[in-house]
């Protein structure tokens, strides 16, 4: 028993001292990591250009250079005043008529005699013989009529005025005559009648028609009656509340000057023009319009309310529009969005020809107005009209397509060095025409490398079909067609860095077709450039961060490089500070990938080499810069590029690491 206890104390003091050993170990391992990495690919260095890359049939890298389009419209042959006009005129208010005005009047007995000798012989429900031997001479007086409703005052240019006088006296009458005055100046109106005096039997009435002229006529009339003389009747039944009657109605009233209430319309003098719109090379028949107005301005002295109506039988739909404005100046418009113009004229037989009617009045009233022939509205009308699409009559028209120069970036992302030939490219301009004219397009297109000055050109002539066009939902349906331009690759080699295009759409003459307006021809230039090509210093570039290990003092840097191109590379590492200044420089030349016979890489050349750092810049270096240098100058062949070749370029450190200390 003593015997096993001393075993078990002796395999504690044993585990007790293995495992205080477990606890703090160390020991030396040799490590290999990768600690920079890159891939250098033609298709990088477009990552920020305009230019993008694909690749054709054969899987070929083809540099696209997508130009922006440009566009000719019926706004390029119809300018923003052409389909427009402005024109100022002066309408006047003419003379005018006004309703008829009638009179009632009746001066009774009791008026006729009042303060005369017959006054006490006279007397109301008596009947008395009226003889020679009485003072029968009646002598003049005045008879003040009652107001005449709606006006204060007219100038009457002419008018009829026709009076009908009842004798209702008991006894006939002789003499008589009278003038029509206007009461506060006694004016003189009108003679009743002109010429000659007025006999009149009891109960027997008289109709006298005369004509005024240039009066003026207040609506406070008197009628001034002569003397005259009443005639002998042995049996007179007197009746003072009656006597002689007066019914005057003036009719055909034409005046020039109105001061009161316009209870008809009076018009203004109409206008009308034809407004002839110039548009070379078209005859507009209609249009159809997406935004316009017609604005009218007005300037006048009448303060009262004026009604204008605008009509155009060029207008679909041709209601008559009316305006209202108040107090004698202001403006008012016409708003055309959505109507249709037929530009045919007043008797539709011309083209290109807009006619309009400007009428208006001055509304009837409900108060007092001053409205004269010398007053005057003046006005400015003005149309404006941008349309949805014409349909015209087409001359042979030549659309000039302005020079444009585009910007072309590719070659400054790419450095080719000075012997730079591409195999074949071409532009492609496609030409897609929206007008529903067949067209015909003379084109050119030039290059410049405003560095060395070379420029190059080409140039191309075709045609193309119209468009077609749905008016109910007013969709157009281009056609399309696509054309390259010759020996084109001359315009590429000089390393452009500035496109330049510039031609003429010739619009093929015909009848009734359809122009939308912001539609037209537009061409969209695209450049296809495979990268096949003979350079020389082509240079692929890339910079990265690199992490170097602390143990970089008894570590080797290995330099591996996989080139996938069909050319002898270059590489240059070049190892940079943190303000990317270069620090150590490390260079090495590779050979080309391997090509099968059909000319593509099936596997790429592996190349390595080691590197040594001066130790004194290992804590400065924080990135580094590859750059890929190939030269095919000296070849007859276009190497050809596909889209997945690249050039793999890792760093490699192996050293010595102490693990657990």
């Amino acid at each position: 028993m003593k015997l096993i206890s001393s075993l078990f104390i002796a395999l504690l003091l044993i585990a007790s001292s293995c495992k205080h050993e477990i606890e703090s170990p160390s020991w030396t391992v040799d490590v290999v990591a990768p600690i920079a990495k890159t891939e250098l690919k033609l298709t990088d260095l477009l990552k920020d250009s305009d230019v993008d890359l694909d690749t054709n049939s054969n899987d070929e890298l083809l540099l696209v250079y997508r130009l922006n389009p440009i566009d000719t419209n019926l706004n390029d042959l119809i300018a923003d005043g052409d389909l427009g006009f402005t024109q100022t005129e002066i309408m006047s208010i003419p003379e005018f008529e006004i309703p008829d005005i009638n009179i009632n009047f009746e001066a009774s007995l009791g008026e006729i005699i009042e303060s005369t000798v017959l006054e006490n012989l006279l007397v109301q429900d008596t009947t008395i013989s009226i003889s020679s031997a009485f003072n029968l001479s009646i002598p003049a007086k005045d008879f003040n009529i009652d107001p005449i409703p709606n006006f204060n005052e007219l100038v009457i240019e002419s008018a009829n005025i026709k009076i009908t006088i009842i004798n209702n006296l008991p006894t006939g009458i002789s003499g008589l005559w009278m003038n029509i005055e206007n009461q506060n100046s006694n004016d003189l109106i009108i003679r009743i009648p002109s010429l000659n005096n007025i006999d009149l039997n009891m109960g027997d009435s008289i109709e006298i028609t005369e004509s005024i002229t240039n009066k003026t006529f207040t609506n406070l009339l008197q009628l001034a009656v002569s003397n005259y003389d009443f005639l002998p009747n042995p049996n007179a039944n007197i009746d003072t509340s009656v006597g002689l009657k007066f019914a005057i109605l003036i009719e055909n009233i034409v005046v020039s000057r109105i001061e009161g209430v316009i209870e008809t319309p009076i018009p203004l003098d109409s206008t009308n023009n034809e407004t002839y719109i110039n548009i070379e090379g078209l005859k507009i028949k209609r249009a159809k319009i997406d935004s316009g107005s017609i604005n009218i301005t007005l300037n006048t002295l009448l303060e009262m309310p004026l009604q204008l109506n605008f009509y155009s039988p060029n207008l679909v739909p041709d209601d008559t529009i009316s305006i209202s404005v108040n107090a004698g100046t202001g403006t008012s418009s016409i708003n055309l969005s959505g109507k249709e113009i037929t530009f045919d004229g007043k008797d539709n037989d011309t083209v290109n020809t807009f006619y309009y009617e400007l009428f208006g009045f001055i509304p009837a009233t409900t108060v007092n107005y001053d409205a004269s022939v010398n007053n005057e509205v003046s006005y400015e009308i003005s149309g404006y009209i941008k349309p949805r699409y014409v349909i015209a009559d087409v001359n042979e028209v030549i659309m000039e397509i302005a020079e444009d120069t585009f910007e072309f970036d590719f070659f400054n992302d790419l450095d080719v060095g000075i012997n730079f030939s591409i195999e074949s490219a071409k532009i492609t301009l496609g030409i897609e025409n929206s007008i529903g004219v067949d067209c015909s397009y003379d084109l050119n297109v030039s290059s410049k490398n405003s560095i060395d000055g070379n420029s190059a050109n080409d140039g191309i002539f075709n045609n193309i079909g119209s468009a077609s066009f749905n008016e109910i939902t007013e969709t157009v349906t281009p056609t399309y067609a696509e054309n390259e331009f010759p020996n084109i690759s001359s315009i590429i080699n000089i390393k452009p860095d500035l496109i330049i295009i510039n031609g003429q759409v010739t619009l093929n003459p015909g009848t009734d077709h359809f122009i939308v307006y912001d539609k037209g021809i537009s061409i969209a230039p695209n450049i296809e450039v495979p990268l096949s090509f003979i350079a020389s210093n082509l240079v692929l570039s890339d910079t990265a961060d690199i992490e170097l290990p602390t143990e970089i003092s008894n570590a080797t840097l290995t330099l591996i490089i996989d080139n996938g191109y069909p050319l002898v590379t270059t590489v240059d590492v070049i190892f940079l500070d943190e303000n990317y200044i270069e620090v150590e420089t490390k260079e090495h030349t590779i050979a080309a990938g391997k090509v099968s016979e059909d000319g593509r890489i099936y596997a790429p050349t592996r190349s390595s080499m080691l590197i040594e750092i001066a130790e004194e810049n290992i804590q400065d270096i924080k990135y580094v810069n590859y750059i890929a240098s190939f030269e095919t100058s000296s070849q007859t062949e276009y190497n050809k590029i596909y889209s997945d070749y690249a050039i793999a370029v890792q760093i490699i450190a192996k050293y010595k690491s102490i693990i657990g200390e």
